[in-house]
């Protein structure tokens, strides 16, 4: 996107990009009327979700609540690989046995209800000690 400068509005893609890089997840709650333009933005959000607001918009706190909730099922720690350190990732779930997340190799729990907590052991290990000259 080249043209924040001179546009009104920036990009759909743009305002992906910066809300995939800040972790957010919007949460469209919309009148009836208005639901099919977001339903159709919400297909070039990924994680996007769109809900109906009652006419007194009373719903607004329970719509919230329950995509919270959907949105924090699991748990997991990230690392950036670095080459000559191996790191191990062991988790403790609250809700049974850890499982593998097929992208890192580390474990990572799931099924997890707002409040609960998730315990995870990380080991770092150099693989080699060069001495600096």
């Amino acid at each position: 996107y080249t043209s924040g400068l001179t546009q009104d509005y920036p990009s759909i893609s743009f305002l992906n990009y910066k809300m995939q890089e800040a972790n957010i997840l919007p949460i469209f709650a919309v009148t009836r009327d208005a639901e099919p333009a977001y339903k159709a933005l919400s297909t070039r959000m990924p994680g996007s979700v769109v809900e109906i607001l009652t006419s007194d918009s009373s719903n607004i706190v329970n719509i919230v609540q329950r995509e919270l909730a959907n949105l924090i099922k699991e748990a997991k720690v990230n690392v950036l690989p670095h080459a000559g350190v191996d790191i191990t990732i062991r988790a403790t779930c609250p809700t049974g046995p850890a499982s593998t997340d097929p992208t890192t190799g580390f474990e990572k729990c799931n099924d997890m209800a707002v409040g609960e907590l998730a315990t995870f052991d990380v080991s770092i290990a150099g693989q080699s000690c060069e001495t600096l000259k």
